[in-house]
């Protein structure tokens, strides 16, 4: 990497910052900022043209993305949907592909291979895009998982489908015995790979016994499960996704709290800053992909391009509320009542937004020639771009709109209340259960006023949190006790800043004092978010 490289990826890093700062103070979507950004400050004349190797981002940006999603999925949620996740991540990819490549070759007459490899990369939800906007609203938890769970599947149906495609275009014959065998045996065997992958490190973890060493064994974690299953023709997306399940459902037993704590804030900026690169650079891409290719043909492309996003729409409502209709029709034979769940099928068809993982497909495709040997790459390669775009604009528009009118915002706003009571209700057992062991504790073996100590300060604990949920029963305002306490930690602080300006303080000590107040601060923090 010479100089020049390394000043371009020092300044996209300071432009994600600058973009994230800003689309905070205005309230827009993180994603969405920073592909627009992206598109903006690609087209200044002045700036370079920005070629992205798609094999280096996809093993250095995608595998840590994917491990990250899959620590904060719900494993309990994960497995009372894999039933609705699998009939979107695997039979509406082919079903889209499909339909794409049937309407471009009847309207535009696209080769049948050429139309299916773009149906394959446009296909698939992204994993990342779409949650980057749906976690902006309280929705259910239920729905959220889905969306999320699709997005991390679907990618190794649309990546299979694609190497089957362009195999077939170089001269391969297709055998769709050999193409279903080989995708269970992918399934199979990175599902598999990946919680191999995540109990060996959580092994090694325990054994180092050191936060800074366990941190960076938890950021190779997502790379070794990545790497393998590429290397010898899979994707590797559920082998990583499968790892951050792993880790996230046994980690407790593994990880100490120390780490747990730093691991926290180094994947949070980790996630963050791979989000806005990879968002950055699917904007940027747009110089690049007008560079490569014949204006002349824009408008043909453009038209495709029209074509193709609106029937991988049509097609992606038409699957969902098939399949909603099919699971009603299901659970009526079998002699129980199931919600039809049709606003979750509204929201789920709207929110299909393609993202980084298309962009770096169609990046990654060869030279692609259809049966008179006319090339297609640059055409697959804007089509790709402008439905990535459009979809992302589309539904950052369009989503607000739609959950308030169908009033999933209040029915996710109802269940975070539930899960907030409950939450309560879990900390007042465990408070409960530390006064029980205290009262057991004998004081020959104890110093009496430490124990006495400990007790009021466990009691006081035990009150607040009660209050805190008579108020929210009563529907009152939830207790100011953290906010007052938050007050008089900057008073604490101020204190210590004075006493360390007066030289009655050296470094060790107000760096210690510091991190406690940091920390107390964080946790503070930490309850007014839950509880809001």
């Amino acid at each position: 990497m010479n100089r020049s490289e390394i000043f371009l990826v020092f300044a996209i890093i300071a432009a994600v910052a600058i973009v994230g700062a800003l689309a905070k103070r205005f309230n827009i979507s993180g994603a969405i900022a920073f592909v627009i950004a992206g598109v903006v400050i690609g087209l200044i004349p002045l700036v370079p043209v920005v070629h992205i190797e798609p094999e280096l981002v996809l093993m250095l940006l995608l595998p840590p993305l994917l491990y990250s999603a899959g620590v904060g999925m719900s494993w309990r949620g994960l497995k009372s949907s894999i039933g609705t996740i699998s009939f979107l991540a695997i039979g509406g990819v082919i079903f889209t592909a499909l339909g794409v490549a049937a309407v471009l070759n009847t309207v535009f007459g696209i080769d049948w291979l050429v139309g299916l490899l773009l149906g394959a990369i446009i296909a698939p939800p992204d994993a990342v895009a779409p949650m980057a906007i749906v976690k902006r609203y309280v929705l259910p938890d239920r729905l959220v998982t889905i969306i999320e769970g699709e997005g991390l599947v679907n990618d190794a149906t649309a990546l299979i489908l694609i190497g089957f495609t362009i195999a077939t275009i170089q001269g391969g014959d297709f055998s769709f015995i050999t193409a279903v065998g080989r995708f269970l045996l992918i399934v199979v065997g990175e599902i598999a790979w990946g919680m191999i992958v995540g109990r060996l490190l959580l092994e090694l973890r325990k054994l180092a016994q050191d936060p800074h060493v366990e941190i960076v064994l938890s950021l190779m974690t997502p790379f070794v499960a990545f790497w393998v299953p590429q290397a010898v023709g899979g994707s590797g997306v559920l082998a990583a996704v499968s790892a951050g399940v792993y880790v996230s459902w046994n980690g407790p037993r593994y990880i100490a709290s120390a780490t747990r704590l730093q691991g926290f804030f180094t994947w949070d900026l980790v996630t963050y800053v791979i989000q806005g690169v990879a968002f950055f650079l699917t904007g940027l891409q747009v110089r690049a992909i007008v560079a490569s290719s014949d204006m002349g043909v824009w408008t043909q492309y453009l038209t495709v391009a029209l074509a193709a996003g609106l029937v991988m729409i049509v097609l992606r409502f038409a699957w969902v509320f098939t399949g909603t209709f099919l699971s009603k029709l299901a659970a009526k034979k079998l002699g129980f009542d199931a919600p039809a769940r049709w606003k979750y099928a509204a929201v789920i068809s709207v929110t299909g937004v393609r993202g980084v993982v298309s962009l770096l497909a169609a990046l990654a495709i060869p030279d692609v020639k259809d049966a008179a040997g006319v090339d297609s790459k640059s055409m697959i390669l804007v089509v790709t771009l402008c439905v990535i775009i459009a979809s992302m604009i589309g539904v950052d528009a369009t989503l607000p709109w739609i959950v308030r009118r169908l009033g999933l915002a209040n029915e996710g706003a109802a269940e975070a209340k539930e899960k907030r009571s409950q939450e309560i209700q879990a900390r007042l057992d465990a408070v409960a259960g530390v006064l029980e062991e205290l009262d057991r504790l004998d004081e020959a073996d104890w110093t009496p006023e430490s124990l006495a100590e400990l007790k009021r300060k466990h009691q006081d604990r035990h009150v607040l949190y009660q209050r805190i949920q008579h108020n929210r029963d009563e529907g009152n305002a939830a207790s100011d006790y953290p906010e007052i306490q938050l007050r008089l930690i900057e008073v604490e602080r101020l204190q210590i800043a004075k006493l360390y300006a007066e030289q009655r303080l050296d470094d060790d000590a107000r760096r210690r004092i510091e991190r406690e107040l940091d920390l107390e601060d964080t946790r503070l923090r930490h309850i007014i978010q839950g509880s809001t």
